[in-house]
Formats: C-alpha cells, structure tokens, sequence
C-alpha cells in the first residue's frame, strides 16, 4: 500500500508541470485536453450509434428470417403439389396389388375344393 505524503504530492506536481521534450511524447495530448475539446463522441451520439446498430441487426436478422421462410414455402409447395400425389398413387397401387392378391388366393382355395 502507497503512503501519500506531502513531499510526494509536491514531487509529482513537479513532473507534471516538466516540459515535455520526451521525443516521442511530443505529439500526445493529456486527455483532459481532448475531453474539453470535444473530439471524443459525447453520450448522446455514442447512444445513438449503438441504437442504430441494433436497429440496423434487427433489420438484417428479420431480412435472413424472410429469405429463410421464402425457402420453406418453395419446399413446402413442392411436397404438396408433388410428393404427397405422388405418395397417394403408390398407397393406391398397393393397395390394389393387395386385393388382387388377396382374390387370387381365395380363387386358388376355391379351387381346391
């Protein structure tokens, strides 16, 4: 833990008030500087930004939702206008090949007797 005493906020103030000739310390400003000037976003425009980015996603999500159920009406078409028919004919065929072969056998039975 760091004792503050007097002489070290008297030492520190010194530093702070050095000239900066660092070299490549010259071009960097305090960031008390940048606030008072207005050069980072204030809340209102941070704010802002992000609203428009969730709103911008929402967007894009509801646009791939879409895209993805236009997909799923394009196959839900092709089952019920093609596979299902085609579904119900082969029941129909098996069902006739069963009472064919279900007439056959009894005929042949009949026969036998």
């Amino acid at each position: 833990m760091r004792v503050i005493s007097r002489s070290s906020v008297v030492e520190e103030s010194r530093i702070m008030s050095a000239p900066r000739n660092m070299g490549y310390m010259e071009n960097v400003k305090p960031i008390s500087n940048i606030i008072h000037k207005g050069e980072i976003m204030k809340v209102e425009t941070r704010l802002g930004l992000g609203f428009a980015f969730i709103i911008i996603l929402l967007l894009s999500v509801a646009a791939v939702g879409l895209s993805n159920i236009r997909n799923i009406q394009g196959d839900l078409d092709s089952l019920v206008n093609d596979k299902y028919p085609k579904t119900v004919w082969a029941d129909n065929i098996a069902d006739n090949i069963n009472i064919i072969s279900r007439a056959t056998l009894n005929e042949q039975d009949f026969e036998r007797f």
